[in-house]
């Protein structure tokens, strides 16, 4: 049998090949129709589709006979339908196949997937190391760390619990510690000890009182501590090198006291690119505290350095203890008012918090109520304690 005329001229263009899928397919649409097309001629006797559509609808021609309907082999006829859906939605499925198949575009396709996969191991690798490293770092306690000299050799930081267990063993049991309030709670918790200021922060003002404490110079703010406490503890970090102590906390320790008490001026408090201090960081209780000694600059005038001798009216500070490597520093607060802590220790500030009167200037010490009846209380949108009025 010869093949079908659409497969035919085909089968002359390449002897010695095969015919491809799509020119097969595209030979049997057209075969199909070729057959379609001569068997309405012949039904109608030459009268064109419109007779041929009659005597395919079972009206016969002249003769009263109906018309034949021509042969078309179910796959002729499933080609015919393929073909007639590719002209109906043409474009981008076939020139993806063309792509797929095209040789040209083989090698490009290998080095594209074989570079994914390398992306994907490589960063699946990173995320491990990543996670692993992270996973050591937080299963260390927040006050215990792990750290590598300059030799290789770790060693364990444990200078924050050290200078809590030492406020716990070595001082009395009534004792009030100043800190910055970032370390209250931990003050609290670990070293069972009653301080000035912790992360409940509510009170935005007794903050700035702190604040106010920590940025004066040393002797216009032992004026104020002595009434408050009998220690202060500071974060000298940058000594064991590590970042964010106290001096790096200072400015704004300078903006929360200065939103409260307007002598202040946060503008002035200020290191330069090279960390040299403002003269008004560098006459601060703070800056002072986390550099005495380590540092031969700061002066020694109001730090008692001889224990040994009697100690001198200007002497307003005592080190008591510095940790192991310079991280934490505890200090003394000498000639302490025990007028003031008796009148503290009746829990006065607590008792009109409770019965709902916020923090009036008498809760704390007459010595120092004149200071605070000199603040400007901070309007923040969270201040509970103060009744609306309106205006």
């Amino acid at each position: 049998h010869s093949p079908p005329r659409g497969l035919g001229q085909f089968f002359g263009k390449e002897e010695n090949g095969k015919v491809s899928e799509a020119e097969r397919i595209e030979a049997e649409a057209q075969e199909a129709e070729r057959m379609f097309d001569d068997g309405s001629k012949a039904a109608g006797g030459g009268g064109g589709n419109k007779a041929g559509l009659k005597q395919r609808k079972g009206k016969g021609a002249k003769g009263g006979t109906p018309a034949k309907k021509p042969e078309v082999s179910p796959a002729a006829a499933a080609a015919a339908r393929r073909a007639a859906k590719k002209s109906a939605t043409p474009g981008i499925q076939s020139e993806i196949e063309a792509l797929l198949t095209d040789p040209s575009t083989k090698m490009f396709r290998q080095v594209a997937a074989a570079c994914t996969l390398w992306m994907c191991f490589t960063q699946s690798y990173s995320f491990m190391n990543h996670s692993s490293h992270m996973a050591v770092q937080l299963s260390n306690p927040s006050i215990m760390m792990k750290a590598r000299m300059r030799t290789g050799e770790t060693i364990m930081i444990d200078d924050f619990r050290e200078a809590y267990w030492w406020l716990r063993d070595n001082t009395p049991e009534d004792s009030r510690v100043m800190s910055w309030w970032d370390y209250g709670y931990q003050i609290n918790g670990i070293a069972n000890r009653t301080t000035i200021a912790d992360g409940n922060t509510w009170n935005h003002e007794h903050i700035a009182l702190l604040g106010k404490c920590l940025v004066s110079p040393t002797d216009k703010a032992h004026g104020i501590v002595r009434h408050l406490a009998d220690y202060v503890l500071v974060w000298s970090t940058k000594y064991g090198g590590m970042n964010g102590d106290d001096i790096a906390k200072s400015p704004h320790m300078a903006r929360i006291g200065g939103s409260v008490y307007k002598d202040i001026d946060a503008r002035a408090f200020y290191q330069d690119r090279q960390g040299n201090p403002s003269e008004m960081m560098g006459k601060s209780l703070v800056y002072n505290l986390v550099n005495f000694r380590l540092d031969p600059k700061i002066p020694t005038d109001h730090f008692r350095v001889d224990p040994s001798q009697p100690e001198a009216d200007n002497e307003l500070f005592e080190e008591a203890y510095t940790t192991k490597h310079s991280m934490v520093r505890i200090y003394k607060v000498l000639k302490v008012s025990q007028e003031s802590k008796d009148y503290c220790a009746e829990g006065r500030g607590y008792k009109s918090w409770y019965e709902g009167k916020g923090v009036p200037p008498d809760v704390y010490p007459p010595a120092i109520q004149g200071i605070v009846a000199g603040k400007e209380d901070f309007a923040q949108l969270e201040d509970f304690n103060r009744k609306k009025t309106k205006k």
